[in-house]
């Protein structure tokens, strides 16, 4: 007990901290003169935005078929915070949990959900977009993408959509939160190299994308977006990169 309460405390010191930090970092937006296309000239430290050939996101309408390994979830439920980062909403487990592609663990740090998906397949944007963190142990990041389509009332977005906070820097506590009820049934998935798709568009980031959408219903979404109207990043070019799917 007193483990996990010295955790949440952490973990709030330092979402309060990175609150703080608003004032003093650069500026971005995703329209207008700090829209994507002036990423790169808001900070020297974005310059990748503009420069990076391995940049996310991308339209993904071709893949090699492969032997790709099973995911092994391995997640913690239990509490979660929400913050609106002024960009995205933005959920931090206070039990992370892990998560195995292979030999491969890649711990698990955040969710983001945004409107509409960044990752298109095959020329198809989907309504929102839940993105799962990860990093291992060497530093480099996993993202895994759930692509979300219209549909019934999703009961685990629910949770999320009804307690999303206010304003930018806004922190609420949610309650058992277990990540692992976001994923679909089917878990086949596309598998490539990428970037973070917000600046500074760092790159070497490992991208898991669903195969199967999951569903939430037309109210859900607009609800989202009353907060959240556009949280995405145009699509960047593929670059002939590799692109397997498989699971």
């Amino acid at each position: 007990m007193k483990f996990h309460l010295l955790h949440a405390m952490v973990l709030l010191l330092g979402l309060s901290m990175c609150t703080k930090a608003y004032a003093n970092a650069p500026t971005w937006s995703y329209a207008g003169t700090t829209g994507p296309e002036h990423w790169a000239e808001l900070d020297p430290a974005f310059s990748l935005c503009r420069s990076g050939k391995v940049q996310s996101p991308i339209n993904i309408d071709a893949a090699s078929p492969a032997e790709l390994p099973s995911l092994n979830l391995n997640y913690s439920p239990g509490p979660s915070t929400l913050l609106h980062n002024g960009h995205n909403l933005n959920i931090k487990p206070t039990s992370q949990g892990w998560i195995s592609v292979g030999p491969d663990v890649f711990d698990f740090q955040s969710v983001y959900v945004q409107t509409p998906s960044e990752v298109q397949i095959n020329g198809r944007n989907f309504p929102l977009a839940v993105y799962l963190e990860h990093r291992n142990q060497a530093g480099q990041s996993m993202m895994v993408a759930i692509l979300f389509e219209i549909g019934a009332k999703n009961p685990v977005l629910e949770r999320f959509i009804s307690s999303i906070p206010a304003q930018r820097g806004d922190v609420l506590t949610l309650g058992r939160f277990d990540a692992e009820q976001l994923y679909p049934v089917l878990r086949d998935y596309y598998d490539f190299m990428g970037s973070m798709t917000t600046p500074p568009c760092s790159e070497g980031v490992r991208w898991l994308v669903m195969r199967t959408p999951v569903q939430l219903s037309e109210a859900q979404l607009n609800t989202f977006q009353l907060a959240f109207p556009m949280s995405a990043r145009p699509i960047q070019p593929t670059n002939n990169r590799t692109i397997q799917v498989g699971g």
